[in-house]
């Protein structure tokens, strides 16, 4: 199962994105809808070779909010995630792989990897 990489918000379509912790105190990226995102999970930016114990993350976000006339979740549309710039410095001059991670009820999946070099 592929999920669609993050893609760098603002940032052209490169491959490797450009990100210069010049810019601001946090790099944003967004999310696809890919159907494997449910509206109750959790999803974080991962950085680093191995997904399962990356080198750094950013803060976990709902991928939705719970609808009480719906009783249910409903997914947020443009879903967008960021880390601080202060997580990437020790990648500066390097390129490095940045993921997302979903945390929902059936388990932790993993996006395909979006390459970035981090410049100062």
């Amino acid at each position: 199962m592929a999920i669609k990489a993050p893609s760098l918000v603002g940032g052209d379509a490169s491959c490797p994105a450009q990100v210069s912790l010049a810019s601001g105190a946090r790099i944003e990226f967004s999310i696809p809808e890919p159907n494997e995102v449910s509206a109750s999970a959790q999803v974080s930016i991962i950085v680093g070779p191995d997904p399962e114990s990356p080198e750094a993350e950013g803060q976990e976000k709902n991928a939705g909010q719970y609808d009480p006339n719906k009783e249910d979740y409903v997914k947020e549309s443009n879903l967008k995630l960021d880390i601080a710039a202060d997580d990437l410095k020790k990648f500066v001059n390097q390129t490095v792989q940045v993921r997302y991670a979903i945390n929902s009820e059936s388990g932790r999946f993993y996006s395909d990897p979006l390459m970035i070099t981090v410049s100062q």
